[in-house]
This record gives C-alpha cells, sequence and structure tokens, in this order.
C-alpha cells in the first residue's frame, strides 16, 4: 500500500489494514522539525524506505491535526518527533517510537515486522 494521501484518519487506515491484512504505522509529525521532514522525503522517494512500507498502511499526521489528538489519547503521548505507532490489524498497539534517521528505522520497523533482512 505505501503512502497515499486517501488515508486522513486511523478508521480508514484501520479498515485498509484488516482488508489488506496488514499493520498500519502512524507517523505522527511536525512539519517544522527536520527528522520529520526527512521521513517524509524518504517515504515518498527513497527505494528501501519505500519498499518497506509496503508491508504496512501508513496513516501520516501532521501533530497540529485534530485526528492526531485521537491517535495520542490511544496510544500515548510522543516522546519526540516524529513519533511511530505500529498498530496490528485488530487495533492493538504492537509498538511505538520516535525519532527518524534511516538505519534505525529500516532496522527496527523490518524487525517488527517479522521481514527477512
Amino acid at each position: 500500500m505505501g503512502y497515499s494521501n486517501d488515508l486522513t484518519s486511523f478508521d480508514s487506515a484501520l479498515k485498509l489494514a484488516k482488508e489488506t491484512d496488514k499493520p498500519v504505522l502512524i507517523d505522527i509529525f511536525a512539519d517544522w522539525w527536520l527528522p520529520c521532514w526527512k521521513f517524509g522525503r524518504a517515504s515518498k522517494k527513497d527505494k528501501e524506505v519505500k519498499t518497506l512500507i509496503e508491508n504496512v498502511v501508513l496513516l501520516k499526521l501532521n501533530i497540529k491535526e485534530t485526528e492526531s489528538e485521537h491517535i495520542i489519547e490511544t496510544f500515548g503521548k510522543p516522546e519526540g518527533f516524529p513519533t511511530f505507532f505500529l498498530v496490528n490489524p485488530d487495533g492493538s498497539l504492537k509498538e511505538s517510537w520516535s525519532g527518524y534517521s534511516k538505519d534505525s528505522f529500516l532496522t527496527k520497523t523490518t524487525s517488527l515486522l517479522d521481514l527477512p533482512n
């Protein structure tokens, strides 16, 4: 699936996750923070990151959006930006973490998704 501008809510992302049997990766970002820009760019242009994202339903939410408040109330307050919440198709939280560097993102997400290295 990868990144889609069509997904604007957790409910729509979770519905797609159930249909595709993929977890939801929620990216809570701040548009003013450089690591958030780096992930935003990588999620659209970096081959390795894009390939990995094909294994999830990606929901990108600006911290300023109302939908972000719902996610934070449900899964917890971000410790930094970007904050990622990996949510199982049943809606339960598998893992959350903050910060972005390409190498750590690829390693952590590959491991959480039980994908071959």
